[in-house]
């Protein structure tokens, strides 16, 4: 079922599917809340063991019914942004939470948020743009059938709940637009710092670009690396065995497929059906050591360059921008002033409260 779907989606764009996986918060939302939830799910035409099989692909519209079923028997008008704001990201399918984990920076979790978009579920995509001193996450959807307001307002939430996996808790975006209704956004202090414009026929958060270079808290790695260790994930199982080679020649994708006693045509079919590559992997791990050694040596860009295996410092800068949304020399003159400020604070306690980042007047839209 899973590989005809999948087919269909690729040859068919006029087919609404959505990958399983998508669905994880909006079911375990619904077990929660409703009494009977597989009543539900049955009568939004969906299968029983949904959560059985997350690559399985199933008919976007009954996704929107079933969310829709669920505000009619709660009464609860913003179900689809509860669906996704009462959702740790640990209740997502694992290759989103393996996706986001490991991301060198919050830029590259975005980034990779929108291809698997594009790959899980046809007729919907989010993208990013940086426009000056802003990086504006968009996200759209062709398909407006009853429900499509709940949808939107929970995959708002779910891009929300990935910024503040990297930005704190605390993050708010400073501007929101949402082509949804009024009651379909929570009321209270979760947004009150955000400003909200409405149908404006698109949907957008917005991110200083300053915050685009952020990495994932701590908390969540560990939580992560805690399952990676239990039940080893193949990329993050790529990853530690180029960490190995930090200080050497990479090795290419047949040694690291003879590594793992595989052939090198099967690991990169592996890798292709999670929607990622080897070159994409060793990217990351090579934005890792450069923002790293931005931090921590007192190493000019053009050495940082030439220890990565870089030829030159312009290349070096073109693949640090385009992974972090900022140049090394911006990243670390972020990083060395976000430092003076945590020192500043520590000496002066009374300083503290809030942090910078409540601290920061929203922009004007």
């Amino acid at each position: 079922m899973a590989t005809v779907a999948r087919e269909c989606l690729h040859r068919r764009r006029d087919v609404p599917l959505s990958q399983a996986g998508l669905l994880f918060p909006t079911v375990k939302y619904a077990q929660r809340v409703c009494a009977d939830p597989q009543s539900l799910i049955r009568k939004s035409h969906l299968p029983g063991n949904l959560l059985d099989d997350p690559s399985a692909f199933i008919p976007t519209p009954s996704w929107y019914r079933l969310l829709q079923l669920i505000k009619d028997e709660t009464g609860i008008p913003d179900v689809g942004w509860r669906a996704a704001w009462e959702s740790p990201l640990k209740a997502y399918s694992r290759e989103m939470l393996d996706g986001i984990c490991t991301a060198p920076s919050l830029l590259d979790a975005m980034r990779f948020v929108g291809r698997t978009q594009r790959h899980h579920c046809n007729g919907q995509s989010v993208w990013v743009r940086v426009l000056g001193d802003f990086a504006y996450v968009f996200h759209y959807d062709v398909n407006r059938q009853p429900g499509y307001e709940q949808r939107a307002a929970l995959r708002a939430a779910g891009l929300i709940q990935a910024a503040k996996a990297f930005l704190g808790e605390d993050w708010q975006p400073d501007l929101m637009v949402i082509d949804t209704p009024m009651n379909t956004l929570p009321a209270g202090k979760i947004l009150d710092r955000t400003k909200i414009l409405r149908r404006q026929g698109y949907n957008a958060i917005r991110i200083p670009r300053a915050d685009l270079a952020s990495t994932c808290c701590r908390q969540l790695v560990a939580e992560y690396q805690r399952t990676q260790s239990a039940e080893p994930y193949l990329p993050g199982q790529i990853r530690q065995l180029l960490r190995s080679y930090a200080h050497e020649l990479r090795p290419d994708i047949a040694e690291i497929a003879e590594l793992m006693h595989v052939s090198a045509r099967s690991l990169q079919r592996q890798l292709t059906q999670l929607h990622t590559s080897y070159s994409r992997l060793l990217q990351e791990v090579r934005y890792e050591e450069a923002s790293s050694m931005l931090e921590n040596d007192n190493l000019s860009v053009t050495e940082i360059a030439h220890r990565l295996g870089y030829s030159d410092a312009a290349h070096f800068s073109r693949f640090f921008r385009r992974t972090s949304g900022l140049t090394p020399a911006e990243y670390r003159k972020h990083h060395t002033s976000g430092l003076n400020r945590t020192v500043a604070q520590a000496v002066q306690p009374t300083n503290v409260e809030g942090g910078a980042h409540r601290l920061r007047e929203p922009a004007a839209a």
